[in-house]
């Protein structure tokens, strides 16, 4: 591509790949990185030409080396330091779909800080091996000052126009990162002059070197935009060739129209910037799979990996950190340190072998350990927080009622449903009914069950507690808030009002649905605002599955088995003021296994038992649907499906910090290395539109979707859990090759009871109109309650809070708020906010106190410029289309 004069450069980049965990788990894998670093070690020391080396792009490796070896600190420093050992800049190697972009921007956080600790964080986005990339990668790297990108995976037919080296554009149109595309893979030169690639078998044959690389530089010429090309030396868990040296000295004597150079990914990318080529632009995710297999099928391998991640992300996120934020502003103390812990046990789940869940048993394993450990820190510190704030509200008196406090963790007024468990005297409510009142003193609808009654002395006493099973539809939640609501003693009625939901003949209604469900377990959902009719959606489709961890694989002339006309125990579930429900139940006998030749589904059948409770509240736009399994069979696909009278040509998809749109119609794809699936990835929604009406489908913790056309418009899979069990095999109608070893992986096939939730709201036009993205935040974001906790009582805060709230408040209230969290570096409030539009809006955010300065920050909250206040507790921007800002308050 290029039409530059004068010799190439080949620029020679030593490195390891280092996954974490995947064939071996986690501590076989590190004590095979302790022999690494100590040869690497020893290698610089021992010779002088042997320049640098790339640790991969993650620094955590540095922490897992020193666990087992302390005493190298000094050695690394000094590494790290002068350049020599590049680390960074993230802190693991993530998958960035299966992820929250938050997550992301806390990866590069914690990345940064480790390898600043030993000197410095390598300046480039080198993400070598992770299965496709999300549209606002460029955005989220430029705010940490990094405007360069290597990746191997993702490009489709587009990458023969736009060459190996291009810019990457975000979807706000103004980021950009320089993208260099490894076409020929990330060790394109490894081993160099070292027969069959095996250099634990075979020396260095430099001949054969220089034959390599002679058939090696007219590949790499052909899609280059200048006449400096990167070779990279290293792969998968291997040493450095330290022959290098020599071997580029004898290349370079025989050479003819380049030579070859010793060197680091930012000197390569430096070089590429001077030479100033005219390259072509790319917009949008990256997930093609012309040049190297994709593996999309991982987006529902070990679904519990999935529901499980979602659940810790969302507790830090949208809970711990807010509320603690929210504390510490009153006078608590911010866990700055326990957060930490947190986030990086957190994220040394998310390497794309980890949480794509395409390793082996063992590793899987410990990353439900890591995920529990997550939830038992992320809880505690939960209730702390909530108990730091409870003690600081102004609270009636005990005789005036027990003090329930809800939390809204969103950033607009919300209505919900919510349990909890409250801590009352016995002899206050003995012999007496209970009620609920919000903080006016009027009655809430509410049911309230007594529970055991007990004496603890160390936390009560020797008073007599009761506890009590409180259910309730919240009173309007304020954003970012919250309210105070009173269990007391006595009878007292609400008043009355129009009833909103209600039974009918074979279903039930409320202000905007009317829901028929079937005999067959098949429900009709019919919009009574827009008139939109769902008919007989909500259906189980089974299908063989002869894959592996990486991709779903079809047994040919497999026939689907589904629960559509068969007969289903359906019954009334739920029916109170607040809620209604149907529980539909399903027997689903399928084969049991494939046969032993993998060729066809087995005779013998098994009964699959699904329970599916269909749910409806008043004054909430949103069809809820809760499905229990008892997975008794191996090697299959379970999908539940959702027709739609929508006919659009494509899907409106939330990724990190985006809403993207997908073609359904798959590309042609002539000569990719592996065909595009039907199977996507998906954040918390899908959204079908045909521009008058839509319907949006929400997920909590299920990755998975498809979309078909069929003769109505168009037909919704949600796929609720794939059994396979195999790491890899290279047996599939879906790929070519093996994607990694051919391990057994029995634990894959995921046997035993599972619980999936998800969602539908329908709508007028597309979703940016409808704001239909609320929907999903609200089923996965419930708000959270807290009551007054005896092992709390030594907690001190000045009581001045009101007993309702908003902490913050943002208008337009679907601009989305992703942070809020305390500075790295200060005490002072991060908040981060983004736009899912694709027009810019002018954001007002207006706090509950007064504010002093506020700063406009990067994504590592570094400052940019000082930004104007409009009151004394109000800010406010212009946020352009899908851009991401972050905002530093000192109060």
């Amino acid at each position: 591509m290029t039409s530059r004069k004068g010799k190439y450069l080949g620029y020679v980049v030593l490195h390891t790949h280092w996954d974490r965990a995947w064939y071996q788990p986690f501590e076989q894998f590190r004590l095979r990185l302790v022999d690494l670093l100590d040869d690497v070690i020893r290698i610089f020391k021992t010779n002088k030409r042997f320049q640098h080396f790339t640790l991969d792009g993650h620094s955590v490796l540095l922490e897992d080396y020193l666990e087992i070896r302390p005493q190298r600190e000094a050695a690394l420093r000094k590494l790290v330091s002068s350049g020599k050992l590049q680390v960074g800049p993230f802190y693991i190697l993530p998958d960035e779909y299966l992820v929250s972009g938050e997550a992301l921007i806390r990866n590069l956080i914690v990345g940064h800080r480790v390898a600043e600790r030993f000197g410095q964080a390598m300046p480039v986005g080198y993400v070598p091996d992770s299965f496709g990339h999300v549209s606002q990668l460029p955005q989220i790297l430029n705010g940490f000052g990094i405007d360069t990108f290597i990746f191997t995976r993702g490009m489709g037919d587009e990458g023969e126009q736009l060459g190996s080296e291009f810019w990457w554009v975000g979807p706000d149109g103004k980021s950009r990162v320089l993208a260099v595309h490894q076409i020929h893979g990330y060790g394109n030169a490894f081993a160099l002059g070292v027969p069959y690639k095996r250099p634990d078998f075979y020396p260095v044959d430099r001949a054969l070197a220089f034959k390599q690389v002679e058939e090696l530089m007219p590949v790499l010429k052909r899609y280059a935009h200048t006449r400096h090309v990167l070779l990279n030396d290293g792969m998968d868990h291997e040493h450095p060739q330290q022959e290098i040296p020599e071997i580029i000295d004898y290349v370079n004597r025989r050479a003819r129209d380049y030579c070859l150079r010793q060197s680091t990914f930012q000197e390569y990318l430096s070089s590429l910037k001077r030479a100033k080529p005219r390259l072509g632009s790319f917009c949008g995710e990256l997930h093609g799979g012309r040049y190297h297999i994709i593996l999309s099928g991982v987006y529902s391998s070990r679904m519990h990996l999935k529901q499980a991640n979602e659940r810790t992300q969302s507790l830090l996120e949208k809970y711990v950190e807010p509320l603690w934020s929210f504390a510490a502003l009153r006078g608590a103390s911010y866990p700055r340190q326990e957060l930490l812990y947190a986030w990086k046990t957190l994220l040394k789940n998310h390497p794309h072998d980890d949480i794509c869940g395409c390793s082996i048993d063992e590793v899987h394993r410990d990353m439900v350990n890591r995920f529990d450990r997550v939830e038992q820190v992320g809880s505690w510190q939960l209730k702390h927080a909530t108990q730091e704030l409870l003690c600081r509200i102004k609270t009636k008196d005990e005789e005036c009622g027990i003090p329930l406090v809800i939390f809204n963790p969103l950033n607009w007024e919300r209505r919900a449903l919510i349990k909890a468990r409250v801590i009352v005297p016995h002899k206050m409510f003995r012999g007496r009914g209970c009620s609920v009142v919000d903080y006016q003193g009027a009655p809430i609808a509410a049911t309230v069950r007594r529970g055991t009654v007990f004496r603890n002395p160390a936390l009560w006493g020797e008073r007599e507690m009761q506890e009590l099973d409180v259910e309730l539809l919240t009173p309007m939640l304020q954003s970012c808030g919250y309210c105070t609501v009173y269990v007391v003693p006595g009878l007292r009625k609400p008043e009355a009002q129009k009833e909103e939901l209600r039974p009918i003949r074979s279903g039930m209604e409320n202000a905007f649905y009317r829901i028929r469900v079937h005999s067959d377990g098949t429900v009709t959902i019919i919009d009574k605002e827009t008139g939109l009719r769902l008919n007989r959606v909500h259906w189980f489709e089974d299908c063989a599955d002869r894959g592996d961890e990486y991709d779903f694989s079809p047994v040919a002339k497999d026939v689907a088995i589904t629960t559509k006309g068969t007969k289903a125990d359906v019954q009334i579930g739920m029916q109170t003021p607040y809620c209604l429900s149907y529980v539909v139940r399903h027997e689903l006998a399928v084969p049991r296994e494939l046969t032993s030749d993998r060729s066809k589904r087995a005779r013998t059948r098994v009964r699959i038992p699904i329970t599916t409770e269909v749910i409806l509240y008043p004054g909430i736009k949103r069809v809820d649907f809760r499905t229990t399994v008892d997975n008794r069979a191996r090697d299959h696909r379970l999908r539940v499906v959702f027709d739609t009278p929508i006919k659009t040509s494509k899907v409106d998809v939330e990724s990190s910090f985006d809403v993207i749109t997908r073609q359904i119609a798959l590309p042609a794809a002539r000569g990719w290395a592996q065909s595009p699936m039907p199977t996507h990835h998906q954040g918390r929604f899908a959204s079908l539109s045909d521009g008058k009406l839509g319907v949006t489908f929400i997920n909590k913790g299920l990755p998975e979707y498809e979309v078909r056309k069929h003769a109505q418009g168009i037909r919704f899979h949600q796929t609720l859990f794939r059994s396979i069990g195999w790491l890899s095999r290279g047996d599939l109608l879906t790929r070519s090759d093996n994607a990694g070893p051919m391990v057994p992986t029995p634990e894959a096939q995921l046997m035993g009871v599972h619980t999936f939730e998800f969602a539908l709201t329908t709508h007028r036009g597309a979703w940016h109109k409808a704001n239909s993205h609320l929907a999903a935040y609200e089923h996965n974001l419930p708000p959270v309650t807290t009551c007054y906790e005896h092992q709390f009582r030594n907690l001190k805060g000045r009581t001045h809070l009101p007993e309702t709230l908003s902490f913050l408040r943002v208008e337009p209230y679907y601009v989305m708020v992703s942070a809020l969290k305390q500075a790295e570096k200060s005490d002072n409030l991060i908040v981060r906010c983004y736009n899912p539009k694709s027009h810019s809006q002018w954001v007002r955010l207006t706090f509950s106190q007064g504010l002093s300065k506020v700063y406009l920050v990067r994504l590592d909250e570094h400052r940019l410029k000082q930004l104007k206040l409009l009151d004394k507790r109000t800010v406010g921007l212009r946020i352009g289309k899908k851009q991401i800002l972050t905002i530093e308050c000192v109060f």
